[in-house]
């Protein structure tokens, strides 16, 4: 399974109205099988995957320095679509 998996990174809070946010893979990516777009959030695939799960830190860093980080799990079931849950 090669391909995105789409997060809605428009979810962020900040206080600071306006700010763009920078996001980052900071731990659980054996073997670089995910990557992440550092400006919209948006996580691909480059690797074939079992079934999982997989749990990715994630941080994301406003204009202002200001970060918070989260734990995306991913979970894979042969036959059925890609489960994924956001924890802040």
């Amino acid at each position: 399974m090669d391909g995105f998996l789409a997060l809605d990174a428009d979810q962020r809070v900040d206080p600071d109205a306006g700010d763009s946010a920078t996001y980052a893979i900071t731990a659980g990516n054996d073997g670089d099988v995910f990557s992440i777009d550092s400006a919209t959030g948006e996580i691909r695939v480059n690797a074939a995957l079992g079934t999982g799960p997989y749990a990715l830190g994630v941080e994301a860093e406003d204009s202002g320095a200001l970060t918070d980080t989260g734990t995306i799990t991913i979970q894979i079931q042969a036959g059925a679509p890609a489960s994924i849950t956001l924890e802040a």
